[in-house]
């Protein structure tokens, strides 16, 4: 799975009348009808996939890197536009603004 798969992705949860979404304290919040955690887009992806909930700070998980074929620098950029996150990443720069607000439309929060 690359970024632009992720989005389109999204947007399939957007459609599904089980998941809701909004911007929480900044951070990119979603919820399903059946769960009582808070998910974010990553996880919440994960969980819709295969019905397994890991917890937010579990995106280095292995399911995530090499299951899904996430690259470890995808998982930085989507996580650093969840949280809106202004530090300096592994590879140098802070978050990717336009990511950041391609994930908000395909959610519909825009």
């Amino acid at each position: 799975m690359n970024i632009h798969s992720f989005l389109a992705r999204l947007a399939l949860l957007r459609r599904d009348s089980q998941w809701t979404s909004a911007v929480e304290g900044g951070c990119i919040h979603m919820r399903h009808t059946k769960c009582d955690i808070i998910f974010v887009p990553l996880t919440a992806m994960y969980y819709d996939l295969t019905g397994i909930e890991i917890h937010r700070g579990s995106f280095w998980v292995e399911e995530m890197t090499k299951l899904n074929g996430f690259s470890p620098f995808d998982l930085l950029r989507i996580s650093h536009a969840t949280f809106a996150c202004n530090c300096v990443s592994v590879v140098g720069q802070g978050y990717d603004h336009a990511l950041r607000q391609r994930m908000l439309n395909a959610l519909g929060l825009t």
